[in-house]
């Protein structure tokens, strides 16, 4: 989403918080690229999200495809996830049986300069990579998370959430009902060329399959028809007030390991050099006016 700056400032006030860069800081981000081209993207690209890219990012490389192109950012300099790449590409076409459906060439890699502010294409690309490092760097930072990020609703941003209670008043031998809060982020991009990270908090009910480990989230209907108190036990926790709702968003911060700043740094590996150079992009946090 790109915006004005003016109107992004004046939104200050109606948003808890937002971290943003310095200008021009996103006019030229240099990504990886390797030619990757699915043939028939409705049958592969379901599986593609939910399983191979969810396995790279586990091992520290966050890719995304557009294009006959795989874009790729690597967490870490370091040539182990070259090879990670190559391995888990080819596992996963061999295992789904994507054989006659998948084109790939992991050997070149291409560096390409992404415009977020001006191509909308650039923008997609771009915001999945962030929320792809975002996602490994919250799960450093808490025992468990529960992450009910979809590729599908990217643009309603990255919801992560902290704190789970059970509702025992819901629960059987299969589900188990949760309210669960977190943190809400949203990025933009400016015409000014700075990203901004907006942040605010976020409750909803959820339900586990106790067999599968499945996440179902539940609207009011379904909670009142488990039970009238878990019902108003979500109300009451989704509409604290105005400064019940800062001290958990700071609270939520803290356990996130954000305080006034965030730094995303991620490299580029440069094949004539062998070796990897690296980009970094520091949020500060936008004080009210």
């Amino acid at each position: 989403m790109v915006t004005t700056d003016t109107d992004t400032i004046q939104g200050v006030n109606t948003l808890l918080y937002v971290f943003a860069t310095e200008e021009n800081a996103v006019q030229s981000l240099t990504v990886n690229t390797v030619k990757f081209t699915v043939k028939e993207p409705q049958l592969a690209y379901p599986t593609f999200f939910r399983v191979l890219l969810n396995n790279l990012r586990r091992g520290g490389v966050h890719a995304f495809p557009h294009h006959n192109k795989l874009y790729i950012a690597f967490e870490r300099g370091d040539h182990d996830l070259l090879k990670l790449l190559n391995d888990e590409v080819k596992r996963f076409v061999a295992e789904m049986y994507l054989q006659n459906m998948v084109e790939y060439n992991l050997a070149n890699f291409d560096a390409e300069r992404l415009a977020p502010a001006n191509d909308p294409s650039h923008f997609v690309i771009f915001r999945s990579l962030f929320y792809s490092y975002l996602r490994n760097f919250f799960s450093n930072k808490i025992q468990r998370i529960i992450e009910t990020l979809r590729f599908e609703k990217l643009e309603e941003g990255l919801r992560v959430l902290i704190v789970c209670e059970d509702m025992p008043e819901g629960s059987s031998a299969h589900y188990q009902p949760k309210i669960c809060q977190g943190l809400r982020l949203l990025l933009e991009v400016t015409q000014k060329q700075r990203a901004m990270l907006w942040v605010d908090l976020i409750t909803i009910a959820i339900k586990i399959d106790q067999r599968t480990g499945r996440v179902v989230s539940l609207s009011s209907t379904k909670l009142k028809e488990i039970s009238d108190k878990v019902y108003l036990k979500y109300l009451y926790k989704a509409r604290p007030s105005p400064k019940n709702r800062a001290e958990l968003v700071e609270n939520y911060l803290q356990i996130l390991g954000i305080k006034d700043s965030l730094t995303v740094p991620y490299y580029v590996y440069i094949p004539e050099a062998d070796s990897f150079d690296r980009v970094e992009l520091r949020f500060e946090r936008v004080k009210a006016v």
